[in-house]
């Protein structure tokens, strides 16, 4: 889709902005009337007398019209990058080009034609621990990179770490009473089934700005995703996890997953498994089916 907001022309890809801060948290993305959370989708209660009309649903196209507007910015008497989709535009008097590869490989191409000698402000999120440009590796995550432009073509390949990170659930769980509003939330109105809500210690696994699920859209099973011990036991046995890219046409039920890996738990109980990111994965109308995906490990 092509945007205009001022003098801002950018093209951006709608997956951009439903992976860069994918969580696991209720309510993070909606599909229609129905929330998504952890392993499946709630079918939200009405608000101000509306059926299909809640926050979740109204701000995510909220945030898509407003994410034009940050992805790249005049700044100073330069540019601000701050989002590294695949994207080609003009900002003001700088023309750029971002490349694909944020997500799959962590590797990005960032071209900005200047009409003189100028600056460019990288984003290195806080999730990569550092990030390498032109063959310099910078260790500030969560801050910014600012290097010179020339006037003319300037081309800069940024490496992001994708080291994988097994994220685990950190102290003990607590059981709340039905009766608790934090338990009430979901089972009045929304109809969880018990049998569905996570009551022991688990983990997930994120690849760079990614959050990984497997899901029925990938031909994940029902046992592989719930019938299987939690590895949050487990983690300190392993000694290893590789992630590795794969084709998603060879896999997927659907053509909306974008993403699939191929991931392998290294060390005594490791295994394999077949994960995509949770933004596409999820992304599925379930109202028959509350076990799609799961995000848990």
């Amino acid at each position: 889709t092509c945007h205009h907001q001022g003098d801002h022309q950018v093209v951006l890809p709608g997956q951009l902005f439903l992976q860069e801060n994918a969580a696991p948290h209720h309510g993070q993305h909606a599909v229609g009337g129905n929330d998504r959370c952890g392993q499946s989708h709630m079918v939200a209660v009405g608000q101000a007398g509306m059926k299909y009309s809640h926050c979740c649903v109204n701000n995510i196209p909220r945030g898509f019209m407003n994410a034009v507007d940050f992805a790249v910015m005049e700044y100073r008497n330069g540019l601000a990058v701050n989002l590294y989709g695949e994207c080609i535009g003009q900002v003001g008097r700088f023309k750029v080009k971002i490349d694909e590869g944020y997500l799959e490989r962590g590797v990005v191409t960032v071209q900005i034609k200047a009409p003189e000698t100028s600056e460019v402000s990288f984003r290195i999120p806080m999730w990569s621990e550092s990030v390498s440009v032109k063959g310099k590796t910078f260790i500030n995550p969560g801050s910014r990179l600012n290097l010179k432009l020339r006037a003319g073509l300037n081309v800069f390949e940024i490496k992001f770490d994708m080291k994988p990170r097994v994220i685990l659930f950190p102290g003990k769980i607590e059981r709340f009473d039905k009766n608790d509003f934090r338990v009430a939330r979901f089972i009045n109105g929304n109809d969880v089934r018990e049998c569905d809500m996570v009551f022991d210690r688990r983990a997930v696994l994120r690849y760079g700005a990614l959050l990984l699920c497997r899901s029925k859209l990938i031909g994940s099973s029902e046992e592989e995703m719930f019938g299987s011990e939690s590895i949050a036991e487990k983690e300190l046995c392993f000694t290893d996890c590789i992630v590795e890219p794969v084709s998603p046409e060879s896999v997927r039920r659907v053509d909306t997953v974008r993403n699939v890996f191929r991931v392998k738990f290294v060390g005594d109980g490791g295994f394999e498994t077949l994960m995509c990111d949770y933004a596409t994965g999820s992304n599925h109308w379930s109202e028959d089916d509350d076990r799609l995906f799961s995000i848990w490990l």
